[in-house]
This record gives structure tokens, sequence and C-alpha cells, in this order.
């Protein structure tokens, strides 16, 4: 089944158990931030410099904020932003190099909780577009006694796109610490859709990044 569909599929579920029933629901506010491990995908990215090179991930960080309007008993519509830290890593032997690519992005996603309100722990899924915008380029090579650093356009890789589209899908689980805020970790996967190559031959490379994050979270009003 291609991701589009399944996509499809997941918000056709989600709305039939968000029907609304009645039940109280609150605004939540949230801000917070954690790591990411990034790496790239697709069928030309073990070879973006140079074959038998080791291809690893790039850990960086990430924070942000988000809104949850609940439109259900269950579902709720998470809009989001987020500085996020991507990219990946090439080595060989002690030889390292480092695309190091930031972005500002803007996930919304549908949110569906698996446990009622009369449950102190929350457990919920989601999945989502995330639209980014390129915040920062730079490549960084090492050895085994020095690290050099330059920005993408000067290193050639100036044929690149300065926005990508991600699938998010994860999971979620909150629990409270005072009535007036509770704390939420949640984890999860953004698989980019474009390659980031825009040259007159593109070769197939995308983002792949998985991270994990905890926010403090504010219900608001009620």
């Amino acid at each position: 089944m291609r991701r589009s569909s399944i996509f499809a599929a997941t918000l056709a579920v989600a709305f039939s158990l968000g029907a609304p029933d009645g039940a109280a629901s609150q605004l939540v506010l949230g801000f917070g931030g954690g790591v990411a491990s990034s790496t790239w995908g697709g069928a030309d990215a073990d070879d973006v410099v140079g074959t038998d090179i080791e291809k690893g991930s790039r850990t960086g960080f990430r924070f942000g904020g988000f809104l949850a309007i609940p439109v259900g008993s269950r579902l709720s519509i998470v809009p989001a932003a987020f500085f996020s830290q991507k990219g990946a890593m090439y080595s060989e032997g002690s030889d390292e190099l480092t695309a190091k690519i930031d972005y500002f992005e803007i996930p919304v996603l549908a949110s569906i909780s698996l446990t009622g309100p009369e449950s102190s722990v929350g457990f919920s899924i989601h999945a989502g577009p995330a639209l980014a915008f390129e915040a920062g380029c730079d490549i960084e090579v090492s050895d085994a006694s020095s690290t050099a650093s330059v920005d993408c356009d000067t290193f050639g890789l100036d044929e690149r796109q300065s926005t990508d589209l991600g699938l998010v899908a994860g999971a979620s689980v909150s629990f409270p610490l005072t009535e007036a805020v509770s704390i939420l970790v949640s984890g999860g996967a953004n698989f980019g859709m474009r390659t980031l190559d825009t040259s007159t031959d593109p070769s197939d490379i995308k983002n792949r990044s998985y991270s994990l994050s905890a926010f403090a979270a504010f219900p608001l009003g009620g």
C-alpha cells in the first residue's frame, strides 16, 4: 500500500473515532524539545560521497511548541512549530563528512487518544504532514586531528530543495504533574517525501528522522 493510501486510511479512522459525543474537551498548549537521529534515505543515499562509504546518522536537537485542538471525544488536530536539526553522516575509517541541515518545521497532525478522560495516564497516536523550510546548511569534514566546516553552497551543494514535505507518525504518553500542567513524552518518525536534489538529473535523496521529545503541556480554559 502506498504511503498516501496509508495516511488517508489513518485519517478516515481518526475522524470516525473522533465524532463528538458531548464530552468536555480542552485546548492544550505545549512547549518542549528533545533529540533527533537523522539520516538520508532513497535509492541514491548510500552513494552521495562515493561507493563503499559507510552511511550514518546525525544526532541533533529539536524544540518548539504545539496546540492540541479537540474536535471530538478522542480526536484532536495538532498544529505545531519546531526548529529541527537534520542531515546525515558518512564515514570511512577516522574520516567523517556530516551534512548539517536545519529546518523550521510546521506539522499538522491528527492525534487519536487511546485512553478515556478517567485515566490519569494518557496514551495517543498521531500522524500527518509536516512542511519544512531550510534554516541553515553546512558541511563538516573531520579526521583524527582536525575539523573544518563550510556552508553547503560553498561546498557545491547549491542545487537542493529549500523546502521539504514529510509524513509524520508516532505515539505519545502524558501524565499530570499538577492540575495546571502535564508532562507529555512523544516519539516518532518523519519521512521526507521530496528528493533534496534539484539538479536537472536529480538523485533520489530524502530526509529520514526519528525523534524523542518531552513537553510541558498546559490545558487552556475549562
